[in-house]
């Protein structure tokens, strides 16, 4: 007896097509190599290497932290998600001071108040 395969069955048994998120979930770990990333354009830095393997480094867990963080560097539309997040959080209402660039060193703050003299 061989192995009946038609469109909707194999042995006469239905086979469902897989859902539409799992062809997206399968094709995620392809998306860096469809979206190459440079370096990021806000933060005006060079991106984390990819960690060199050894053996005590992953015994420590360095080596598994440093991927997450070389992930987290080069993830495509990164610079995207970035800006996105910004403006959301501009919505809360919530002010904080992002400083992009070189930063100077600012005057020195005088022990006493200026009196005019």
């Amino acid at each position: 007896m061989g192995l009946c395969v038609t469109p909707n069955s194999i042995n006469g048994v239905p086979v469902e097509k897989p859902p539409s998120f799992l062809w997206c979930f399968s094709a995620l770990p392809s998306s860096p190599c469809c979206f190459p990333c440079g370096p990021p354009e806000i933060e005006n830095r060079d991106l984390t290497k990819f960690p060199a393997f050894s053996a005590p480094a992953l015994a420590r867990g360095d080596y598994t932290q440093g991927i997450d963080t070389w992930f987290a560097d080069t993830f495509p539309l990164r610079d995207v998600f970035r800006q996105l997040n910004n403006w959301v959080e501009s919505l809360y209402g919530i002010k904080t001071v992002e400083i992009v660039g070189n930063v100077e060193q600012g005057d020195e703050i005088p022990d006493a108040p200026f009196t005019g003299e």
